[in-house]
């Protein structure tokens, strides 16, 4: 048995599939795993010409995999993250978006996971990874699969691939654990699948149960006196699973499964954490509390708008009281300042902060307050949970020369939570001009009252599914294929609700609350709904596909394969709120939908040179669907939208596409001891569905830039370099880049602004990827065995925003800092029982990976040398703390 990455070769004939499923099929010898990626009956890892990884439930294990998060620390150019509060993003060979529709496939079993993302970070689409346990194995599959896996399946799909019930033997799989964290709290786990045969050979039943605690580690301080911890180990979380799956074989030639999924995944708080910054003091500057007054000359600032001086020793800027200038005591006068006599002006003191000491997980999301406040805080609401209940039928028909199966599935997940915006996300308030990177302040100035602002979500989907396909396996003529059709129909709608007192900051800084439309009541203004949305999403697809595999030889087989889909979507927002110009409830409305029918082939040859050896090349295209989507609110927007030479931004966006070419080999050498699978590929993208954020008013859209290619290689094997001692290692390399120049509309003069260039590196694509693990054991009695296992894992850096040269660019955080893992295990094993000691981030990593677009923004000249603001990289996001365990299973 080998502990990581398994290589892969030609297809094997299928067996009956009412056969296949009697019992857990049998790997064809120990350094093995069996896949159905091809959806051609069980084959060999190794024998299948696609670059594929595999890894069994017991390997995930091993390697403290906890999360399918986690799975992307094994796998080269697979990429897993959670990219808001309420959604994950799975990438893979650097073909990732955050909005649209999904560019990687999820499965579990036959019924498709994915969904598309609603517009905003607040909307709770999205896909819903589920948790790690009673998996026979996941599949990870490169390249685009949309021939047998559909249009969402861009940049490939990942599988997780449930045990079938067994008909004959009696089964009992328990796994318990208790962990410590690091500065954090104790986590547990305990799970339990048990396999019925209740009518021998043909009535059987497997039911799962699991519950996963997993410790909190980050501390809420109060930023006034960081010795006071407002809740302690806030971010835990804990996951529930379980799984009902009958299987009824009325005659050899066919069986019936019907089985039932639910799960649970509950996240108390966002893991954002806050480091330690030094003392600093900003200097006083005032703000025009009035409008212009009459008859001034064309561009005199208004009400709100920076008092423009300078700051001895920073050269020009703005919003500075000139050098020398001693304001009068108090806030709102009427200033004798040279250019701006008797105007009504808002003068903000010289104000200095303490230095701001917290340990590496400690965070600050509170109630924003000032430091003279005295009052209670408590912590921002945040945190989500998500829920999915699956329900699917399948029937495995053996017709002796060919097989049939249905799949039927009903679907339905939900997302809800909260995630606050009212600390570093309000510092555009004090974003004066002229501001020194020194003096600017990560917080508001004191503040008169509490400043609150939480966005809250709440999101569901219903989906249903209905597969049929026909498998016939090879035949003396060489001769094999799959083909069916397939029908989906969904629908996602979502409520999100941004509740904030926007007056507190404006008040903080300009001395002026938030203004009001007049439509508004004072019920409707107390209750503080700056903007309340509702996105329903209706989903409709069918397809007809297949793909044949021929012989040309003993040695040489062609693969071809096409899918015809007809993809409907239609699409409605609904706004509201104290920032948009109608009534509650009714608010604005847009609409739209896109029907289109793409057409993706796929070409392969595989040369089988030796039983061990196998080379393949493959031509395949990806597709995905456009759609429609939500405006920028033109009220808060106004000047982003400007800077771009626009008034709105757009209301849909267009399909995208790939041509991925790819070569690889599979080999065993050695009499077996070294076997390793690599591919090199060149994925040209064409108009990617690309979001773009308004740096100011933080909103986000989609548009279709340009063109973009990937290419790169993965490397992965395993080697038995001892008796008893097997290595595994992976590495992967991408190089994901724009390949041309994209620029804004033309404005009044005819100038032009830069949104992408040639060159520019796509979105959180890391270019190197690897890991190393290996596994000793040896025998302690006839019974015993003992064991030692260690993994390395690494994730190079990658940029966050486009640039330099664009609006969206921000230079402070444009590097994320690659990250590493260690993970260790020794342990004790029977045939029924294993008993190990684990640490996970054995060397405590704490490095900070920033969020998007904190830290200096709009900064278009190459070298950034000037900016109009400045934000101190105070936050981000870091990997759990070192986590020390016991693990027991046991097997019956």
């Amino acid at each position: 048995m080998t502990i990581g990455w398994m290589p892969a070769a030609a297809q094997e004939s299928p067996v009956p599939a009412a056969q296949e499923r009697s019992a857990p099929a049998a790997a064809a010898d120990d350094m093995d795993i069996i896949v159905t990626a091809t959806r051609q009956g069980d084959v060999s890892v190794n024998r299948v010409p696609m670059s594929i990884v595999a890894q069994s439930q017991e390997l995930l294990d091993q390697q403290a995999v906890k999360t399918a998060q986690d799975i992307s620390r094994l796998v080269p150019a697979l990429r897993i993250e959670e990219v808001n509060a309420s959604s994950s993003n799975i990438s893979i060979r650097g073909v990732r978006s955050e909005t649209g529709s999904a560019t990687t496939g999820v499965y579990i079993d036959d019924t498709a996971l994915q969904a598309r993302a609603l517009r905003g970070a607040a909307a709770g689409g999205g896909v819903f990874l589920p948790p790690i346990f009673d998996l026979e194995r996941v599949e990870v599959l490169k390249g685009p699969q949309g021939t047998l896996y559909g249009g969402s399946s861009l940049g490939g799909t990942v599988r997780f691939i449930t045990p079938a019930p067994n008909l004959r033997d009696f089964t009992v799989k328990a796994r318990a654990e208790v962990n410590s964290v690091d500065q954090g709290e104790m986590g547990y786990e305990g799970g339990i699948a048990v396999n019925f045969p209740l009518v021998l050979d043909r009535l059987a039943l497997r039911v799962s149960g699991f519950h996963r605690h997993l410790g909190g580690f980050i501390d809420f301080k109060d930023r006034r006196d960081t010795s006071k911890v407002v809740e302690a180990d806030a971010n835990w979380r804990e996951q529930q699973v379980f799984r009902a799956a009958l299987a009824w074989e009325p005659s050899d030639a066919l069986r019936i499964t019907p089985s039932f999924y639910y799960a649970r995944d509950k996240l108390n708080s966002l893991s954002e954490v806050y480091r330690s910054s030094p003392g600093y003091t900003t200097p006083a500057f005032g703000t025009y509390q009035d409008a212009a007054p009459a008859g001034s000359p064309p561009g005199t600032p208004g009400r709100g708008s920076p008092l423009f001086g300078r700051y001895t020793g920073t050269g020009p800027g703005g919003g500075l009281l000139p050098a020398g200038y001693v304001p009068p005591p108090g806030g709102g006068i009427v200033t004798d300042i040279p250019g701006a006599e008797g105007r009504s002006v808002f003068i903000h003191p010289e104000h200095s902060y303490p230095a701001l000491v917290l340990g590496p997980y400690d965070t600050i999301e509170v109630t924003n307050v000032g430091d003279n406040y005295t009052g209670p805080i408590a912590r921002e609401p945040s945190g989500r949970v998500n829920k999915m209940y699956l329900g699917s039928v399948s029937m495995d028909w053996d017709l002796g020369p060919a097989q049939i199966m249905s799949v039927t599935s009903y679907l339905r997940d939900t997302g809800e939570g909260a995630f606050p915006a009212a600390m570093i996300s309000s510092v555009s308030v004090t974003a004066i001009p002229g501001y020194h990177p020194s003096v600017n302040t990560s917080y508001l100035f004191d503040t008169v009252r509490p400043i609150t602002s939480t966005f809250f979500f709440d999101a569901k989907r219903e989906a249903k599914s209905q597969e049929i396909r026909l498998t016939y396996p090879e035949d003396r003529n060489g001769l094999s294929f799959v083909a069916g059709v397939y029908y989906s129909d969904a629908r996602t709608e979502s409520v999100n609700v941004n509740i904030s007192d926007r007056s507190a900051p404006r008040e903080a800084v300009f001395n002026i609350g938030q203004t009001f439309f007049p439509i508004h009541t004072a019920e409707q203004i107390a209750s503080n709904n700056q903007q309340e949305q509702v996105q329903i999403l209706d989903e409709t697809s069918m397809a007809l596909y297949g793909e044949a595999t021929y012989a040309l030889t003993d040695k040489l087989k062609v693969i071809a394969g096409i899918r015809f889909s007809r993809e409907d979507i239609a699409y409605s927002l609904r706004t509201w709120g104290l920032l948009t110009n109608a009534p509650f409830g009714v608010g604005t409305y847009v609409e739209g939908g896109t029907v289109e029918k793409p057409i993706t082939p796929k070409i392969s040859l595989a040369y089988q040179a030796t039983p061990d050896n196998l080379f393949y090349a493959t031509a395949s295209k990806g597709y995905r669907p456009g759609g429609v989507q939500g405006q920028a609110n033109p009220a808060i927007c106004a000047n982003d939208m400007a800077a771009l030479n626009i008034t709105e931004t757009p209301s849909a966006f267009g399909s995208d596409s790939v041509w991925n070419y790819e070569a690889g080999a599979k080999v065993r050498l050695f009499n077996r001891a070294l076997q390793f699978t690599g591919t090199v590929f060149h994925v040209q993208w064409n108009k990617p569905q690309t979001p773009y954020r308004l740096p100011t008013c933080n909103f986000e859209y989609v548009t279709n830039i340009g063109g973009a290619y990937s290419r790169g290689f993965d490397l992965q094997g395993s080697l038995r370099a001892a008796p008893g001692l097997t290595i595994d290692f992976a590495l992967g390399y991408t190089d994901a880049k724009f390949t041309q120049d994209v620029l804004t509309e033309p404005n009044a003069q005819g100038d032009r602004s830069l949104l992408v260039g040639e060159g520019m590196r796509l979105l959180e694509v890391p270019e190197w990827t690897g890991s190393v693990a290996a596994r000793y054991e040896f025998r302690l009695s006839p019974e015993w065995r003992a064991y030692a296992f260690g993994a390395y894992q690494y994730t190079g850096s990658y940029v966050t925003t486009l640039g330099p040269g664009v609006l969206s660019h921000s230079p402070d955080v444009f590097n994320a800092p690659s990250m590493d893992n260690a993970t260790a295990r020794v342990g004790v094993s029977t045939s029924r029982f294993d008993i190990s000691l684990f640490v996970d981030n054995l060397f405590a990593n704490k490095t900070l990976l920033p969020n998007d677009l904190v830290g200096r923004t709009s900064c278009r000249d190459l070298e950034c040398s000037t900016y109009g603001t400045f934000y101190p990289l105070t936050r981000g996001r870091t990997v759990r703390p070192r986590t020390i365990g016991l693990t027991v299973t046991a097997n019956y």
